[in-house]
């Protein structure tokens, strides 16, 4: 899945709608990419400010260490990662937590 997001740019582009889309009212909002994905995002700004409502200043910032599908999102009441690792990890965490039930449930059944 990594490479189909790092060959993708679309991806890219859904993972930004979801961060942004609840936004609502900022003095400002500051995205912060990796230097991979710089261009792709500066040149989709219009389309993401347009997801952003009420808000004063957007801008994008450039991280040159960070990894391809890096994206944080800073606003004067919050900073999220929505970065696609981070993403990852919660799903992954959430089905660690499924497999941990599933045992539980099944070690009850053969005990009985």
């Amino acid at each position: 899945m990594k490479k189909e997001i790092d060959e993708k740019d679309e991806y890219l582009l859904i993972l930004y709608e979801e961060a942004l889309k609840d936004i609502k009212t900022e003095s400002f909002v500051t995205v912060t990419v990796s230097e991979m994905q710089s261009e792709f995002a500066l040149r989709n700004i219009d389309l993401f400010r347009a997801k952003v409502a009420n808000i004063g200043d957007f801008k994008i910032i450039t991280d040159k260490n960070a990894e391809r599908g890096t994206m944080v999102v800073e606003t004067a009441k919050t900073v999220a990662d929505a970065s696609f690792a981070v993403q990852m990890d919660e799903i992954n965490a959430v089905l660690d937590r499924m497999k941990e039930n599933i045992n539980i449930s099944a070690a009850g059944m053969i005990s009985e």
